[in-house]
């Protein structure tokens, strides 16, 4: 996890709008696990971020799912991905049923719970 420090070059998150609507927004990555783009990376790495940001970023990265698991193959991040890897609403997903939900793999719509192999959640 970054720093939490404020430094010269850092910025205050402004309590008024979300997270994700600051101009760059944090980087989920570089907050909450490793971003490999480094002073590439199109999102914030100089944030100074409270405990509820960084609880906010853990929520909403949450609802994005995992590139492996959405791949089908097996995270290597385990139980510390930041990502989800399966979708909150499983087998009951509005947009799954239009074929427009954005956890595709395979089993990210089962109860992890039912499924016979470890899991992350």
């Amino acid at each position: 996890m970054a720093s939490n420090s404020p430094s010269i070059s850092s910025r205050y998150i402004n309590p008024n709008i979300p997270l994700w609507k600051h101009k760059p927004p944090p980087c989920t990555l570089f907050y909450l696990a490793s971003c490999k783009y480094g002073s590439s990376c199109k999102y914030s790495h100089d944030y100074y971020l409270e405990a509820e940001h960084y609880e906010a970023m853990r929520v909403n990265a949450k609802k994005q799912p995992c590139p492996a698991a959405s791949r089908g193959e097996i995270c290597s991040w385990g139980e510390e991905c930041c990502y989800g890897h399966y979708c909150s609403a499983l087998s009951k997903c509005h947009f799954l049923k239009h074929g427009r939900c954005k956890f595709i793999g395979a089993n990210m719509h089962k109860d992890p719970k039912s499924l016979s192999i470890p899991v992350c959640i």
